[in-house]
C-alpha cells in the first residue's frame, strides 16, 4: 500500500508562486498506481506578460503530465522523453486556447511513481530527488545547470528555442545545457558533469521493497539564506541539512507532506529544533512524496 502527498509554498522573493505540485493514487483492478509531479516555472518564461503566466503554465504542464504518464503506469516499457514531450504539446494546445503565452511552459518537470516494483524518478530539468530506505538512510540527487538555465522540455518541442539555447553561453563562457549531478549516498557526496546532449532527462530507480519513502523537490530547497536578523545573514544554508530535514517525515498518515513542509519552513523561520539561526527561502518550495506503507 502507498500514500502520496504534495505541497508547494511561495518564496519570499516572488509575487506569485511559480511552483506547482500534484499527486494521484489511482486504483485499477485492485492495484495502486501512485504518482507525484512537480513543475517549477521560469521567471523569464512569463516576461512577456510581467511574469503572470508562469504559474498557469506550470499548472497546465503538471496536469497534462499526469494524464500523459498515467496509461504507462501499467505498461512494462515506455519512452519517458516521448511521453513528457506529449505532455508539453498537449499543454501548448491549452495555452493557445486560453491566450496564455507559450513561454509560460518554460518549466522543469519532475515525476516520481511506482512502476513494476521499482521506485522510479524522472527529472526533466533541475531539482532534487531522494530515496529513504527502511532503516532511515537517505540517498539524494541534486541536478543543476550552468548559468542556472535548465534544459526545459519545451526546447525539444520548439526547435528554434532549442537551437538558441544550445548556442548560448553564460557570462563565464560556459555552454548552456551542461548539468551537474550531485549524489549523496552511503554518507558520501559525489559530483559528475553531464554533457548537454545527455542532460534532457535523468532517471533514478530503486527496488520499492527497499524503500520506505521517495520523492521530489524543486530547487527552492537550495535557496535558503540566513536572514538579515541572523548573525550569519546572507550566508547560504547548508543544503545537506535542508534536504535531510525537509524529507525526515515521521508519520505517513493523511496529508503528511503538507505537514512536513509547513513545519520545516516554520522551523527554519523560527529557528528551533537544531537550526542555529533563522533561515528564509527566496525561491518557491515544493515537496511531493510517495510513502511505502507495506502490505
Amino acid at each position: 500500500m502507498f500514500n502520496v502527498d504534495s505541497l508547494f509554498v511561495i518564496g519570499k522573493d516572488h509575487h506569485i508562486c511559480q511552483d506547482f505540485a500534484t499527486h494521484s493514487n489511482e486504483v485499477y483492478v485492485d492495484v495502486q498506481y501512485p504518482i507525484v509531479i512537480i513543475c517549477d516555472g521560469c521567471s523569464k518564461g512569463g516576461e512577456d506578460n510581467n511574469g503572470l503566466d508562469v504559474d498557469i503554465g506550470a499548472r497546465i504542464l503538471a496536469k497534462m503530465a499526469a494524464i500523459a504518464f498515467y496509461p504507462y503506469e501499467m505498461d512494462t516499457r515506455f519512452n519517458p522523453m516521448e511521453v513528457a514531450q506529449k505532455a508539453v504539446k498537449d499543454s501548448l494546445d491549452i495555452t493557445s486556447k486560453l491566450w496564455v503565452h507559450e513561454n509560460s511552459l518554460f518549466s522543469t518537470l519532475l515525476v516520481a511513481h511506482v512502476h513494476h516494483n521499482m521506485a522510479s524518478i524522472m527529472m526533466f530539468g533541475d531539482g532534487v530527488c531522494y530515496f529513504r530506505d527502511k532503516t532511515g538512510n537517505i540517498e539524494y540527487n541534486v541536478i543543476s545547470f550552468t548559468g542556472n538555465a535548465p534544459f526545459y522540455l519545451f526546447y525539444h518541442v520548439k526547435e528554434e528555442f532549442l537551437a538558441r539555447y544550445l548556442a548560448s553561453k553564460t557570462r563565464e563562457g560556459e555552454d548552456f545545457g551542461t548539468a551537474t549531478v550531485e549524489t549523496f549516498k552511503d554518507g558520501k557526496l559525489n559530483k559528475s558533469v553531464v554533457d548537454k546532449t545527455q542532460s534532457s532527462c535523468f532517471i533514478f530507480e530503486r527496488p520499492i521493497d527497499e524503500i520506505s519513502s521517495f520523492g521530489i523537490m524543486s530547487d527552492g530547497i537550495l535557496s535558503g539564506l540566513y536572514s538579515p536578523r541572523s548573525i550569519k545573514h546572507d550566508i547560504p544554508a547548508d543544503r545537506h541539512e535542508m534536504i535531510t530535514k525537509a524529507t525526515n517525515i515521521p508519520n505517513f498518515s493523511g496529508p503528511f507532506a503538507r505537514r512536513r513542509l509547513n513545519k520545516f519552513v516554520k522551523d527554519c523561520r523560527d529557528a528551533p529544533n537544531g537550526f542555529k539561526n533563522e533561515i528564509e527561502f527566496g525561491d518557491d518550495l515544493s515537496l511531493a512524496v510517495i510513502a511505502n506503507l507495506g502490505g
